[in-house]
């Protein structure tokens, strides 16, 4: 079945893509630099035990924290079809565009305010 070896290519570099960023940010960190890893994570923000093996490695030189960008669903629904990402297919005819709330950990953003103000507030 197409639609499964689709799912399958995708989960591979849903996969590979996650442990080349979580790699650059060790590297980084290790080198005394902040990292910022912009990713949905999105079966890792709700399950606990698979965000805690998914940062393991970069808790060595500090620990992460979680900006949750929340937007109202019809934005996000928006936004995907903008994007009109392949990984998107698969989620315009069922996907539920409810808030989902992180169960870790998170500090949430309002993706929908100003930006440079919420930059400007981290840094104080």
């Amino acid at each position: 079945n197409s639609s499964s070896r689709n799912g399958e290519v995708l989960e591979n570099q849903r996969e590979s893509r996650y442990q080349d960023l979580i790699r650059r940010a060790e590297v980084q960190l290790a080198s005394g630099l902040d990292v910022v890893i912009s990713a949905p994570f999105s079966r890792e923000v709700q399950d606990v035990q698979a965000w805690d093996i998914r940062f393991e490695p970069l808790r060595k030189s500090g620990t992460e924290t979680l900006y949750w960008i929340s937007t109202k669903p019809e934005v996000r629904r928006d936004r995907m079809k903008t994007r009109s990402s392949i990984r998107d297919v698969q989620k315009e005819s069922g996907y539920d565009f409810k808030t989902i709330r992180p169960l870790v950990d998170f500090i949430e953003v309002d993706g929908e305010g100003n930006f440079d103000e919420f930059v400007r507030n981290i840094e104080k």
